[in-house]
């Protein structure tokens, strides 16, 4: 009986965790507007480079379509052209599925942040941007 309410409070704490988890996900994965932008995007991870379809961006991050399937924690550099003008972006995959993966930005210097506040204000109110940027700043690094 003692391993048996060995292995069922083992079971509890991992099933606990696995729901901490998926909530704290869940959180992170919706935080900020999502912003549909069907173009090309070129990436690199592990020194290769790739090519693939923005889905969708944000503040945070952003999702691409792509036959090309990264591990989950890998790091990954991202170029975006948009007005002829390039947006280098640095993030980790945090999911891939079967039509391509997400990815959680952790680097953006100030001459592509300030590209993707022009962006993301075309399709959003300016408070709202500035609101979602700033609560995006705090969690990451910045080069000032």
């Amino acid at each position: 009986n003692l391993g048996l309410i060995s292995h069922l409070d083992e079971f509890i704490k991992e099933l606990m965790d696995s729901l901490a988890h998926y909530q704290t996900y869940k959180i992170d994965r919706r935080h900020f507007t999502r912003i549909n932008f069907y173009e090309n995007i070129k990436f690199e991870i592990a020194g290769k480079e790739f090519a693939g379809t923005l889905k969708d961006f944000s503040v945070g991050g952003l999702y691409l379509f792509s036959t090309y399937k990264p591990r989950t924690g890998e790091k990954i550099r991202l170029a975006l052209i948009v007005d002829k003008e390039p947006i280098t972006l640095e993030g980790e995959v945090i999911r891939v599925d079967d039509q391509g993966f997400a990815v959680k930005y952790t680097y953006i210097d100030d001459a592509n942040l300030s590209r993707l506040r022009k962006i993301f204000k075309i399709y959003l109110p300016a408070n709202k941007v500035e609101k979602e940027l700033k609560e995006f700043l705090n969690g990451i690094y910045r080069k000032v």
